[in-house]
C-alpha cells in the first residue's frame, strides 16, 4: 500500500504480478467484456470500427501528400523560389 500511496506504481504492477500471476490479464479481460456490453461505448466502439476500416486508406493517401509536399518543396528549392 505504501508504494500506492507514493505513486510507484511500476512496483506495485511487478509485485501484483509475482504475487498474483493472472490477475492483470483477468482485469484486462473484464474491462473489455464491459466495453463491448454496455451501451454507453457504443459510440466508441463505433468510432474504433471506422477508424480500422478507413486506416489504410488514409495511410496512404497522407503517404502520397507527404511525397507530393517533398517534391514540391524540392522543385522550390531547385528554381529559387518559395511560399
Amino acid at each position: 500500500m505504501k508504494d500506492c500511496y507514493d505513486k510507484k506504481y511500476n512496483e506495485v504492477r511487478i509485485a501484483i504480478e509475482r504475487h498474483h500471476p493472472s490477475l492483470l490479464e483477468q482485469m484486462k479481460t473484464g474491462a473489455n467484456d464491459l466495453f463491448m456490453k454496455l451501451k454507453d461505448f457504443r459510440p466508441v466502439r463505433a468510432m474504433i470500427r471506422a477508424v480500422r476500416e478507413f486506416k489504410q486508406e488514409k495511410d496512404l493517401e497522407l503517404k502520397e501528400y507527404q511525397r507530393a509536399n517533398k517534391r514540391n518543396k524540392e522543385i522550390d528549392r531547385d528554381t529559387g523560389y518559395s511560399l
